[in-house]
């Protein structure tokens, strides 16, 4: 079990492009489930309704409390997308990171049901079946999004080993390293002799190549970090939280006071830095 919850996440789960999809999923969903079914005695838990209720007043409040929800997630969201620049995300993590999300969306909900009520003393009664309430609206569309996104990402995988094929060139043999933005896209495919580094730019990343014994270089939105993961098992390997390198074109690796620097010995690129956190990955390769 534990080394489920510190397997890496799939990266599609937290994509910039998924989340935006998934918060908006959530909002009409739980505003079409709430209205609908008018779950869980939820009379009883918008103190409003219980005293002057009436279906308008009950779609008008249950929005409110939606947005209030939705305002939550989109925070939650946008730091997740910043945590993800520099760490990666697990299983582990993300599933504390939902449950967190859950709690503080039920501790707004509880808060609004005890200034309502004016019964402060009832809050910790609320706020148990506030968070039942909360996790039971939020466990369907939870669940059909992931099933969505992972169709999606087969999907798209499947597109390409099939465009590929009618193009008369075998996936595994092809000789081309395809390079796909933050949607998913792709963007630009390389010879990998020809690809030489790639450089993390903000939300961007660098990348460097050869056409024509000339120097080129195509801005790519996505990370480090995802690049990282679909070119993983190749040559091209990240040596530092800024760069990922070619290996094959390696002609000098040297010690200095402030660290290790490799040459690529091509006019025009600059000598890369290895980080201690990937020193010993990159010495490994270039040793075999």
């Amino acid at each position: 079990m534990l080394k489920i919850l510190t397997q890496p996440l799939p990266h599609f789960l937290y994509r910039r492009s998924g989340q935006t999809t998934f918060i908006v999923f959530v909002a009409i969903f739980s505003l079409i489930f709430i209205n609908t079914y008018k779950p869980f005695n939820s009379f009883e838990w918008i103190p409003y309704i219980r005293y002057r209720g009436s279906n308008a007043a009950y779609l008008l409040i249950s929005a409110g409390l939606v947005a209030a929800g939705l305002l939550v997630l989109v925070l939650s969201r946008i730091i997740m997308t910043l945590y993800t620049r520099r760490r990666e995300m697990v299983y582990g993590v993300f599933i504390l990171w939902v449950a967190v999300e859950t709690i503080v969306m039920a501790s707004v909900y509880t808060l609004y049901a005890v200034l309502s009520n004016g019964e402060p003393s009832d809050f910790l009664r609320l706020w148990k079946n506030t968070v039942v309430n909360t996790v039971l609206v939020l466990f369907i569309p939870y669940v059909i999004f992931i099933i969505y996104v992972s169709w999606r990402e087969k999907d798209r995988q499947l597109r390409q080993i099939t465009e590929r094929l009618e193009n008369g060139e075998p996936p595994a043999a092809s000789g081309l390293i395809p390079l796909y933005n933050d949607k998913g896209e792709l963007q630009l495919s390389v010879k990998k002799e020809n690809l030489i580094l790639l450089e993390s730019a903000d939300n961007y990343v660098c990348v460097w190549y050869m056409n024509n014994d000339t120097v080129k270089k195509i801005m790519i939105r996505n990370t480090m970090k995802c690049m990282a993961r679909d070119l993983e098992g190749s040559s091209i390997v990240r040596c530092h939280r800024s760069y990922m390198v070619n290996l094959d074109h390696v002609k000098v690796m040297r010690r200095q006071n402030t660290g290790i620097t490799i040459e690529l010995g091509i006019a025009g690129i600059p000598d890369i830095p290895i980080s201690k956190t990937y020193c010993d990955s990159v010495t490994r390769w270039l040793m075999r």
